[in-house]
């Protein structure tokens, strides 16, 4: 067994210990609501993935190779509703790979989150 002594902190101050461990990857599907196509074949673009329940905090990595973040790297807390949601620009008829990460507990550390979902293709249009 581990043990490790800590030194209780001094009078009035508040003293926590963030241990949850983080949830099993997210497995719900990763879709694009491709809203205006700009003359330089650019599309403003929505990328939505589920809400996972108890989910508190959320990597999304949108990119043009599998685990790629050429496109978006976003680290964002709970929105509500059923879906989460983050903006990106799209090249027309381009395909991308997207996955996301999820944790549960409040400020998390990298170690925190999820194994990220598996990689999803995306495009616009759709």
């Amino acid at each position: 067994m581990y043990k490790r002594q800590v030194n209780a902190p001094a009078l009035n101050q508040i003293f926590s210990v963030n241990a949850a461990s983080p949830p099993s990857a997210p497995s719900g599907t990763i879709t694009t609501t491709c809203t205006t196509k700009a003359n330089d074949n650019k599309w403003t673009a929505t990328v939505n993935f589920p809400t996972v329940t108890g989910g508190e905090w959320y990597i999304l990595k949108v990119g043009t190779t599998s685990g790629g973040t050429d496109v978006a790297n976003v680290t964002q807390g709970v929105q509500t509703g059923s879906n989460q949601t983050v903006s990106a620009v799209l090249t027309d008829s381009v395909l991308y790979f997207a996955q996301y990460a999820v944790a549960s507990a409040p400020n998390p550390t990298p170690y925190q989150y999820s194994p990220y979902s598996g990689a999803m293709t995306i495009k616009c249009p759709n």
